[in-house]
């Protein structure tokens, strides 16, 4: 329901190209493109490393950055928020970018409660959504309209804070090289 909601509100939907949630919101994109009469090129883009194919072939693919941390930057810093549905830790990199993304330019983070992974971790550190749609585990299109609308808001629900995004971005001894380059 989220990619029907995105192309309802007329935005456009950026995703990594990958199998899993973006995989997902894509089809339900393509769906409200077509019933809409717009090219879903138009509408949906999947931003991968250069010399990578996303793992669908829907809407238009760019290719940005050398690696997924690159593409990663590139990704949210051509978006004006991030919809977070279930993740693991590429999906916190994405987390951590985006938390600077909002210091920076301000920037929009909504997690998705009951999709799991980093979206459950960040729903389950904040209080409950003004939103009594958004508390509910239910897919709905009533519910993804809701995520949509708080996103173009500019609302930013996340436990994170900006020092410690810095520190897990730039200082962890874990992060990858591309994050130690740019550090």
């Amino acid at each position: 329901y989220i990619g029907q909601a995105v192309v309802n509100s007329d935005c456009c939907l950026l995703t990594g190209g990958r199998i899993g949630a973006g995989m997902a919101a894509t089809q339900g994109a393509v769906e409200a493109c077509l019933e809409r009469n717009i090219d879903p090129k138009e509408r949906i883009f999947s931003i991968v490393p250069e010399g990578m194919k996303p793992d669908f072939d829907f809407g238009t693919t760019l290719q940005a950055g050398v690696d997924k941390t690159a593409r990663r930057i590139a990704l949210l810093s051509h978006a004006f928020g991030a919809i977070v549905i279930g993740g693991g830790k590429g999906t916190r990199s994405e987390v951590l970018i985006a938390v600077m993304e909002a210091i920076m330019n301000g920037f929009s983070l909504i997690p998705v409660r009951g999709t799991g992974g980093e979206a459950d971790r960040i729903c389950a550190q904040i209080p409950p959504f003004p939103n009594p749609i958004l508390n509910s585990a239910v897919p709905s299109l009533e519910r993804g309209n809701a995520i949509v609308e708080m996103l173009r808001e500019g609302h930013w629900f996340c436990d994170i804070e900006p020092v410690d995004a810095h520190y897990d971005w730039f200082q962890n001894p874990d992060m990858d090289k591309t994050a130690r380059k740019m550090y």
